[in-house]
């Protein structure tokens, strides 16, 4: 990412007025989240976290201001303790000096209870008093409405936004083409696949449909999936719509993570939305990758969460996926010279390979069936001789075949 002068981002992102609430205390008692946490929620929560940590890691050095924005954001504690994803993101940013300094968070839920629960959850962690900027809360599907439109009208300092929805109501477009509008915005939604399979099919619920996908893509879906029963090709039918809708408003990387139920269907998705492919997409997919259920030989995740496969073994054909990658990149490039970074940025969108992954099948290429010609810093030619002659720079030139 290119360096922004800080003069030059200085919207103030949260300047709301009587819309948000500071964080205050009350002493009577809120209702706590329903249950304690499943394993998908922890996971869940690790990832957007993780994310946020390496995101304000790369931001924090380059700009002045930088936002975290929670909607449908609960009460901050389930009923066993466990602190959910708003309670874990204060924490990473209390403990990080110059993020106590920069950083604007705001929460939202339709029920004011939970917020209420999240205001004094907050309020009780250790070391609230260093943020320079009080987290600030709000509630109810109107006020939602308002800092929609907000957004859309301003142009807002370096976000990562996460909406976990329970069901699709508050996923709009316009919400997220708000955020991805502007520079070093990043966005992490929640995506239950059962509901909105259902839904698209379900007249009385189009106009939410309508604002997730748009009307073309859900007469499109309805078409398509009355005629597919099977959950896979449902899937790939719903998660291409969505992507679509997601480029139309200016995403240009878009990834998917599975979450499966404990018989093994598929329950719902966590998307990713960036316009950035480095560093953004590629921390995300890494951390995607790293959390999968199933990670082969290769090193190639399964991208989702199986509760009835725990440390199983994704199933291998004759060839690895590595393998099956290389031979892709063979037919998808022949005739061309390309850095690596220009392969994985023109090949891995809609796949499950990391950097690595791509790395690993050019040394495959490269090193062991010589199908590749590599050029590295000054383009000078590796031979097999050097002992570093199996490293795979990103900026190393490929050159493919004809």
């Amino acid at each position: 990412m290119r360096k922004v002068n800080p003069e030059n981002n200085s919207p103030t992102l949260f300047d709301l007025g009587t819309l948000v609430a500071p964080l205050e205390t009350h002493s009577r008692s809120t209702k706590s989240f329903f249950g304690s946490q499943r394993d998908a929620s922890a996971v869940k929560s690790k990832i957007v976290v993780d994310y946020f940590t390496a995101w304000s890691n790369i931001m924090k050095s380059r700009v002045g201001k930088i936002g975290y924005l929670d909607f449908f954001s609960g009460p901050g504690t389930y009923s066993d303790g466990t602190e959910s994803t708003p309670l874990q993101i204060v924490r990473k940013v209390i403990a990080d000096p110059r993020l106590c300094e920069i950083t604007m968070t705001l929460f939202e839920d339709k029920d004011p209870e939970a917020t209420q629960s999240l205001s004094n959850a907050l309020a009780q962690v250790d070391g609230i008093e260093k943020l320079k900027l009080a987290p600030k809360l709000s509630h109810g599907e109107s006020v939602r409405t308002h800092i929609e439109e907000y957004f859309q009208s301003r142009a807002i300092v370096p976000t990562f936004m996460f909406l976990d929805p329970f069901g699709y109501v508050g996923l709009t477009r316009t919400l997220m083409q708000a955020i991805l509008k502007d520079w070093g915005c990043e966005l992490a939604f929640y995506f239950n696949f059962n509901r909105i399979n259902a839904a698209v099919r379900n007249s009385t619920v189009r106009s939410r449909m309508d604002e997730l996908f748009g009307n073309d893509r859900v007469e499109a879906a309805k078409a398509v999936l009355n005629m597919h029963p099977d959950e896979v090709t449902r899937e790939r039918i719903l998660l291409d719509s969505l992507r679509d809708a997601l480029y139309e408003i200016g995403a240009k990387h878009v990834l998917c993570y599975r979450f499966r139920r404990p018989t093994g269907c598929i329950d719902h998705h966590l998307v990713f939305a960036t316009k950035n492919l480095d560093p953004a997409q590629k921390i995300m997919k890494g951390i995607m990758a790293r959390v999968s259920s199933t990670i082969d030989s290769d090193g190639v995740g399964s991208f989702e969460f199986n509760p009835s496969l725990p440390n199983a073994p994704l199933p291998l054909a004759q060839e690895s996926p590595t393998q099956r990658l290389a031979k892709d990149l063979m037919q998808s490039f022949h005739g061309r010279q390309m850095t690596v970074a220009e392969i994985y940025a023109a090949h891995n969108e809609g796949t499950p390979f990391t950097i690595g992954n791509y790395q690993q099948a050019l040394r495959i290429l490269a090193y062991d069936e010589h199908a590749v010609t590599v050029e590295r810093g000054e383009f000078m030619p590796l031979t097999s001789n050097n002992v570093a002659r199996r490293h795979m720079s990103e900026q190393y030139r490929i050159t493919f075949p004809s």
